[in-house]
């Protein structure tokens, strides 16, 4: 192991505004059911990117709830 000297400690990556606000575009949609499609840069597999959406609708408290079936992401309206 080697300490290495840097001028400063680089900016968090976070995204969590990105969801909630693709969570509320959702929201304004007027459809039950959603299939999410993925880029492949975006998150390292489904199962991480499932857990970040589900984390974000409830932290947003949006009637959300987040399924992963096969491989594939889908959002599902609970207030309709």
């Amino acid at each position: 192991m080697k300490a290495i000297a840097v001028n400063c400690i680089p900016e968090k990556k976070g995204g969590y505004h990105k969801l909630q606000a693709f969570l509320k575009d959702f929201m304004l949609m007027d459809t039950r059911f959603a299939k999410i499609e993925l880029n492949v840069d975006e998150y390292a597999s489904p199962v991480v990117a499932r857990s970040c959406m589900a984390i974000a609708a409830l932290r947003g408290k949006y009637p959300v709830k987040v399924k992963l079936r096969k491989g594939e992401i889908y959002l599902a309206r609970t207030d309709m």
